[in-house]
């Protein structure tokens, strides 16, 4: 405690709190950066904050739009999900809400599914699996269309 006292004055603590509290969820940055931020201010307060303290700071930090999906849809909340979860959680749907800004559809994400184009040139989404599938049942069509089909020409009359 001593050497507490000699190296941090009060004022040093005090800005820390405040630099705490002040952290802010910048969409350009993103939420690894914000988590970086506030673990760094964490680590310069006069106590780091208990475990509960810091993950409802970090969720009721991130933008409303994210805490109702994560509450939500992923079944993340403070008293139940543990620090990686919320930031592995808050992370996959930061990269689907920026594919989605850019204009990169859902389709065009690895193992999202995929686009299979329809008769028409219209093209309707599928599941990885179901386009397997399609895929499968269209070439099991072509070989049975093939195999049935016999030319006029080589075709035996008997008389």
């Amino acid at each position: 405690m001593g050497l507490f006292h000699t190296f941090i004055t009060t004022a040093t603590a005090q800005q820390a709190i405040r630099w705490y509290g002040q952290v802010r969820f910048s969409s350009e940055e993103g939420v690894a950066a914000f988590h970086q931020e506030l673990m760094l201010w964490a680590g310069r307060l006069a106590q780091y904050p208990d475990e509960y303290s810091f993950k409802r700071r970090l969720f009721s930090g991130l933008p409303a739009d994210y805490r109702q999906h994560l509450a939500l849809y992923d079944g993340v909340s403070t008293e139940n999900s543990s620090i990686n979860e919320i930031m592995w959680k808050a992370h996959h749907l930061e990269k689907i809400m920026t594919s989605l800004r850019v204009g990169q559809g859902p389709e065009r994400l690895l193992g999202q599914g995929a686009v299979q184009p329809a008769v028409g040139g219209s093209s309707q989404r599928l599941k990885p699996r179901e386009w397997q599938q399609e895929q499968q049942s269209t070439s099991i069509q072509l070989q049975n269309h093939e195999s049935s089909h016999v030319e006029p020409s080589t075709q035996c009359t008997s008389s």
